[in-house]
C-alpha cells in the first residue's frame, strides 16, 4: 500500500498557533479489535434499507468501526469522536471529505483491527474566521494482516467564536 500523499501545503509538524501536540504528524494511535455480529450487519442493512444477508456486510459497513466506544465525558464538547482529537486549539469537528477503497467486504464473525493515523493539518481562511483541514486515513485489516479497507479522510475543525 503507498503512503497517504498530502497536498504540497500539508505542514510535518504544526506552526506554533496551533497549540501542543503530544507528538509530531504523523500520529499513528494504538489499534483496536472489532468483533462483527451478524447482529451489527443486519442493523447496519435496517439502517440503509438494505434487505440482504446479515452475514455478508455491505461495502461501507467498516464505518461503523471507525471509532471506538466511549463515554459522552470523553468527548469533547461538539462530541466529535476521540479518533478525530488532533491536539488543536479548535473545537468543532466536522466531516469533509472521503475516500474509500474497498478490497473486500466482511463477513459476521471476523475479527477487524483498525488503525488510525493523523497525517497532518492545514491552516486555511474560512468564511467565519480559520479552519484547520485535518486528514485522517483509518485502515481496516483482518487476522491474516490484508487490508480489507481504507478510509482517507479530512476533517474541518473550527475554532470557536
Amino acid at each position: 500500500m503507498q503512503g497517504f500523499q498530502l497536498p504540497q501545503a500539508c505542514m510535518t509538524s504544526p506552526p506554533p498557533d496551533f497549540g501542543h501536540p503530544v507528538e509530531p504528524w504523523p500520529r499513528t494511535l494504538p489499534p483496536w479489535h472489532y468483533e462483527v455480529t451478524a447482529r451489527d450487519i443486519r442493523r447496519f442493512r435496517q439502517a440503509i434499507g438494505d434487505p440482504g444477508d446479515e452475514t455478508l456486510a455491505p461495502p461501507l459497513f467498516c464505518q461503523v468501526m471507525a471509532y471506538r466506544d466511549a463515554d459522552l465525558a470523553e468527548l469533547p464538547p461538539d462530541g466529535s469522536p476521540l479518533e478525530l482529537r488532533a491536539d488543536l486549539r479548535d473545537a468543532r469537528t466536522v466531516g469533509g471529505a472521503s475516500d474509500w477503497l474497498i478490497r473486500r467486504r466482511v463477513r459476521a464473525g471476523e475479527r477487524i483491527e483498525v488503525r488510525v493515523t493523523q497525517h497532518g493539518a492545514t491552516r486555511k481562511p474560512g468564511r467565519l474566521g480559520p479552519l484547520d483541514l485535518v486528514e485522517v486515513e483509518t485502515c481496516f485489516v483482518d487476522a491474516g494482516g490484508a487490508l480489507v479497507a481504507r478510509e482517507r479522510a479530512t476533517y474541518l475543525q473550527r475554532a470557536p467564536a
